[in-house]
């Protein structure tokens, strides 16, 4: 499945000075994390974002990235502790619903992915979101589901091959 890495970074604005100091920290850690992931060094990404929310457990986006981060070195169980405490943090994540799919999908957990990329779509929809949708409905052999999702996912994008190449399985 194409996978849709969007790695945000969210600031909180705390009042107390202590908690402010604390959450700069955790920023700073973050945004390691980020670089170190772009970079393709998971594990180095993975200490960073843990420091990160060492300083700031509040954080969806830090809890986001470190789920990534985890999910990029097939680390999945980890990888859904921190996606669903991304969501539990703000439920309007649509990213984090997305990779939580992703990593489900991978898992061969497809009622679970299904449902995922349902909330993302339904928060935020875009090509990636139907496109990964489509996917794990073709896995599902539910193919009319499949060439649903798919159909939508190239009204987003219509040049996209890959969303071409899957609805002729489905």
């Amino acid at each position: 499945l194409k996978t849709c890495f969007v790695l945000v970074v969210m600031s909180c604005s705390v009042h107390a000075q202590t908690l402010s100091a604390e959450n700069e920290r955790g920023e700073e850690y973050n945004s390691l994390g980020v670089q170190q992931m772009a970079a393709g060094n998971y594990n180095a990404a993975i200490q960073a974002l843990n420091q990160a929310i060492l300083s700031n457990p509040r954080d969806p986006a830090t809890a986001y990235n470190l789920g990534t981060a985890y999910y990029r070195t097939a680390q999945y169980e980890r990888a859904i502790i921190y996606l669903q405490r991304a969501i539990d943090l703000d439920q309007s994540f649509a990213a984090a619903y997305n990779q939580i799919g992703v990593v489900y999908s991978d898992m061969a957990q497809y009622d679970k992915a299904v449902d995922s990329f349902k909330s993302a779509i339904r928060l935020q929809p875009n090509a990636v979101r139907f496109y990964n949708l489509g996917c794990v409905y073709n896995r599902l052999r539910d193919y009319k589901a499949a060439v649903e999702s798919l159909t939508q996912a190239l009204r987003f994008q219509p040049d996209d091959a890959e969303a071409l190449v899957n609805l002729g399985y489905a």
